[in-house]
């Protein structure tokens, strides 16, 4: 049977992170996910998931599907890509992705 420490350790350490980063930016008026996502003396999943945070926050949207999807898909590498050709953290086909941008533009 798989330990569950891991992703306690991981909520433990964006948590920490998070106390960090509030302190760090408290007089500056940079939204925590922007000062979160800059920050690389951060781990890269905790700056991943503060703008994903960030930009659901911004959409209206809840982060928990989003941040599943990114975590299965790509588990939180940027840089993540696929023998089918797929890339990012949601791992889009750039064909797929050229479609559903063309969409946005026109809504």
């Amino acid at each position: 049977m798989r330990a569950r420490s891991r992703p306690l350790a991981s909520l433990a350490a964006l948590r920490q992170a998070q106390s960090l980063v509030q302190a760090q930016r408290a007089a500056e008026a940079v939204p925590l996910f922007i000062a979160a996502a800059q920050d690389t003396a951060l781990p890269a999943q905790v700056r991943v998931t503060a703008c994903l945070e960030g930009a659901a926050a911004a959409e209206g949207v809840p982060p928990l599907p989003l941040l599943a999807l990114v975590r299965q898909e790509s588990g939180f590498q940027v840089r993540a890509g696929s023998a089918a050709g797929a890339m990012g953290l949601t791992q889009v086909i750039p064909e797929t992705g050229r479609l559903i941008a063309s969409a946005l533009q026109t809504e």
